[in-house]
């Protein structure tokens, strides 16, 4: 598939720290419309998108950053060990950074929808929760908060088949540099590995040019790979600490949050079979949405099919994913 003009473009935010993004124009200005921004997961990277970007209509102005220390971006760890600097609430302000910095001098805060999957999910809800004067529209691929994941790991759910699950949330969240260590005696290994349990049925065993754009970042030479690695590893650090502390005040799973955090925007939530299966996923959204702007759709086959649909959404069913896309854009944003 051809792919759209996409600019490279690079934001320093700091020392060590520089963002990597593509940024796609509006060949139709339209003023109305805010910034799609894409943002992606683990262990992948902007390059995730690159053929779902070719079919949101040309009128969107669309930005698709490498999250911090993953691709081409980068950002060094907290120099104090907490992993604050990979905390969903720092990314945030790197991403609108990001966006101030590519928006026209002197213009008004650019409005934005952030439209995220995995890792990049979590930081889409954040964004939202931190900056909700900017962020107008949220979609979610194939989540559910990181407060409710955490719980779900218990011997009274199902006996501890979540931490079954997730168990690379607890590995890859374990102190530096043990994960690292493990991970870069042979990273090709542990990336294919990873990225084909996540798969499912339909492509497994497939070559696939988006699973090797995933994963050529890790298993760059004179350290920068490593540097990836690491920063994967911070992320989920910061996911079982100060993120899950932030979500505990914002997302509770103890039914504490009131009033609906995501009640006054648009949201989109598309799940595979997989989430549904493990969670009570339409339910929890619903506890944080206005059901008059929800939005939730179940992709690929259901049930024991033969052909299913796993964790990469974007990848694994596209046509399906980018026509949910395009009809909530138009539902909520006009003709597109």
């Amino acid at each position: 598939m051809s792919h759209p003009e996409l600019a490279i473009i690079h934001t320093d935010l700091g020392p060590g720290t520089r963002i990597h993004s593509r940024f796609r124009p509006s060949t139709a200005p339209n003023t109305q419309l805010p910034l799609l921004v894409l943002l992606h997961g683990y262990p992948q990277n902007s390059s995730m998108y690159l053929d779902f970007v070719s079919q949101i209509p040309p009128e969107w102005d669309i930005l698709i950053p490498d999250l911090p220390g993953y691709g081409q971006s980068t950002k060094p760890p907290s120099p104090d060990g907490s992993s604050r600097a990979h905390s969903k609430r720092e990314w945030a302000k790197d991403i609108m950074d990001v966006v101030d910095a590519i928006s026209e001098p002197g213009a008004a805060s650019r409005k934005i929808i952030a439209y995220g999957h995995d890792r990049g999910g979590r930081l889409a809800y954040r964004m939202a929760l931190d900056f909700p004067e900017r962020v107008v529209g949220l979609a979610v691929l194939d989540i559910v908060p990181t407060s409710y994941v955490w719980n779900q790991m218990s011997i009274v759910n199902f006996n501890h088949a979540e931490t079954l699950h997730s168990h690379h949330w607890i590995f890859l969240s374990s102190p530096s540099p043990l994960p690292e260590t493990l991970i870069n005696s042979n990273v090709d290994f542990y990336m294919r590995y990873t990225i084909s349990s996540w798969l499912g049925t339909a492509q497994k065993n497939k070559s696939l040019n988006w699973v090797e754009k995933s994963i050529q970042p890790y298993t760059e030479p004179d350290g920068k790979g490593a540097a990836r690695v690491t920063a994967a590893c911070e992320d989920y650090r910061a996911g079982a600490t100060i993120d899950l502390q932030n979500d505990l005040h914002d997302l509770d799973p103890f039914g504490h949050s009131t009033p609906k955090p995501f009640a006054k925007i648009p949201v989109l939530f598309l799940l595979s079979n997989s989430l549904q299966t493990r969670f009570d996923a339409y339910e929890i959204w619903e506890s944080f949405c206005s059901p008059e702007k929800l939005r939730t759709h179940l992709i690929g086959p259901g049930g024991s099919a033969s052909d299913t649909v796993g964790h990469f959404l974007v990848n694994e069913a596209p046509e399906e994913v980018e026509s949910h896309t395009r009809d909530w854009l138009k539902e909520f944003w006009g003709e597109t």
